[in-house]
């Protein structure tokens, strides 16, 4: 693990960089600490999984995503046991995430995205290799839920739970 530049702030908090300050990173707040994590962090810090689906936006078309299970980033925190989780957004857009939802499904904060035909046709990609996410893609971290894999009883027009932007995990 590496050197963490930890403060404690007025409100109880200790605040954790574990790269320094950087404005892609997620800030994840549990009781008595407040941890930042670049993307480069979740990938160094955390397991990665992929998942390959389609999104509400993508038609039929499945893309591949690579990044870290949003359980195990409540788990570091100490906040799986909570009922539910509040994750925000740059844009202020916020969510509150059953638990229960979160371990059914094992969503990720994606980080990149699978490279695609055309990507790979123009060299800008390898076969097979990931990009990090771009701001077109919703990036530099989604929240990327298994889609074909939710039930048709989901609310096929509530998508919140799909955040990108994600800069921010607190217990609700």
């Amino acid at each position: 693990m590496g050197f963490a530049l930890c403060l404690i702030s007025i409100f109880n908090y200790s605040t954790c960089s574990m790269s320094g300050e950087d404005k892609d990173a997620l800030v994840v707040y549990s009781p008595g600490k407040v941890v930042r994590y670049t993307p480069a962090d979740l990938q160094k810090y955390f397991q990665t999984d992929v998942i390959r689906t389609r999104t509400p936006w993508s038609g039929d078309r499945k893309l591949v995503y690579k990044g870290t299970p949003l359980l195990a980033i409540l788990q570091r925190a100490g906040i799986e046991g909570a009922a539910g989780v509040k994750l925000s957004a740059e844009n202020g857009f916020a969510a509150t995430i059953s638990v229960d939802d979160i371990r059914l499904y094992n969503p990720i904060i994606a980080s990149a995205v699978g490279c695609s035909d055309a990507e790979v046709a123009s060299r800008k990609c390898l076969p097979d290799a990931f990009r990090p996410l771009s701001v077109q893609d919703f990036g530099p971290l989604f929240l990327v839920w298994p889609y074909d894999q939710m039930p048709a009883s989901a609310n096929p027009c509530d998508h919140s739970y799909w955040l990108w932007f994600l800069n921010e995990i607190r217990e609700n």
